[in-house]
């Protein structure tokens, strides 16, 4: 713009501001006022430019997120099998550790119990050796533990007592109910540099103070209770809700299988 032009706008707006009685500062305040609230209703119009961009938007942010989703459950299909057979495999390796020595494929054998009027769910597994049934293996799970869902593996023998008991999933606070839920060899100097020595079943898992409670219990006396709670079980002091959730997962183990071979005998 001219320096003639801004000296005529100039005088213009000088005029303008004595017509309404103000200086010309005044005056400029107000045009500015007057041109934010022309500004904002304009914002607040309605119009086709305005939907139409909308439109689009909407459009743009579906097919981003249909192309993701796609893209998420091809990696799910994709992943599928080798998560199960991988999940199938670490279940073999634990159903090991807390049985007798079997030759059957024993997740072919799994059984979905539901008792208690099905508060709750248990997979039970047959372990074999020779045709003849030597042991059962329980998995169940609880949401009672203080980190949430905490889930266990227990083997009974045919006489129905408890062989072994491991929790297999836990999300316990380190230090406290993790000692509760994990097996862990304590460590001394005289034992740190031997050689690790190779325990038979069922004292070839590391020690639990409280899972090694449960051996040689019998299904019948279950359910357990914690002894704070009138039961004859010994919890930790500090994480008394993690040794509850593991009471009773064994309890509902214990309860799973019998269920399972009442209904055997009625057949």
């Amino acid at each position: 713009m001219s320096m003639e032009n801004r000296e005529k706008i100039a005088e213009m707006e000088r005029a303008e501001a004595e017509r309404l009685g103000m200086d010309v500062a005044s005056y400029h305040k107000m045009q500015e006022a007057m041109r934010r609230k022309k500004a904002e209703e304009e914002a607040k119009k309605i119009t086709f430019k305005k939907v139409l961009n909308v439109f689009f938007l909407g459009g743009f942010l579906f097919l981003v997120c249909a192309f993701a989703a796609m893209i998420m459950c091809f990696a799910n299909g994709a992943t599928r099998l080798p998560r199960e057979k991988a999940k199938k495999d670490a279940l073999a390796v634990a159903l090991k550790d807390i049985l007798p020595p079997f030759d059957n494929d024993i997740i072919a054998t799994e059984k979905k119990v539901s008792p208690g009027k099905g508060r709750y769910s248990a997979l039970i597994y047959t372990a074999e050796k020779a045709g003849k049934k030597i042991a059962y293996a329980v998995k169940v799970s609880t949401m009672e533990a203080y980190g949430g869902k905490m889930e266990a593996l227990v083997s009974f023998s045919m006489e129905k007592r408890i062989l072994s008991f491991v929790i297999t999933e836990h999300s316990e606070t380190p230090g406290l109910g993790s000692e509760v839920a994990e097996r862990k060899e304590k460590k001394t100097f005289r034992t740190l540099f031997a050689e690790k020595e190779k325990k038979a079943f069922p004292y070839n898992l590391p020690p639990g103070a409280v899972l090694d409670q449960f051996r040689g219990r019998s299904t019948e006396q279950a359910p357990w209770r914690l002894r704070s709670m009138g039961g004859n079980v010994d919890g930790r002091s500090g994480a008394t809700i993690t040794s509850n959730a593991v009471t009773v997962l064994a309890s509902r183990a214990a309860l799973a299988l019998n269920e399972m071979l009442k209904k055997e005998v009625v057949r």
